[in-house]
């Protein structure tokens, strides 16, 4: 159908990679006719993050995500993604530049901390499982 995206299966079974796990849930997002359920990818840590969202960046076309209810509020992003004068430029200090970091809020000062770090192969491998594949 014209317009439409080509839906890739959901994932049935938890994710594990990076010294954390993933799960699909459904998230109540709010759209232009009210409020819309999509499906999500929630961290162990409780970060949730749009599973478009994660397929574009496992394939290379999003480099920073942000979660997408902001409780807790969270990025994942590729090392080498951050602005030198970024607050989260600090965590990917000396990482592989193709790896990719889990950063959360602390509080209402703009300081973040690490929640893990997953290695290029995490990456794909999430990316696969996102993807149904």
């Amino acid at each position: 159908m014209f317009g439409r995206r080509v839906e890739s299966p959901l994932p049935g079974a938890p994710w594990s990679g990076g010294g954390t796990t993933a799960e699909i849930v459904p998230v109540a997002l709010p759209g232009l006719l009210g409020r819309r359920t999509v499906p999500c990818v929630r961290f162990a840590d409780g970060a949730t993050f749009r599973l478009d969202d994660l397929r574009d960046a496992a394939a290379g076309r999003a480099t920073i995500l942000e979660t997408v209810t902001g409780d807790p509020l969270a990025f994942l992003f590729r090392a080498d993604a951050p602005a030198a004068d970024s607050v989260i430029a600090p965590l990917a200090a000396g990482a592989d530049p193709a790896s990719w970091i889990l950063a959360h809020a602390t509080g209402y000062d703009g300081a973040v901390s690490l929640g893990s770090v997953l290695s290029a192969a995490d990456v794909v491998s999430l990316g696969a499982w996102a993807s149904g594949r």
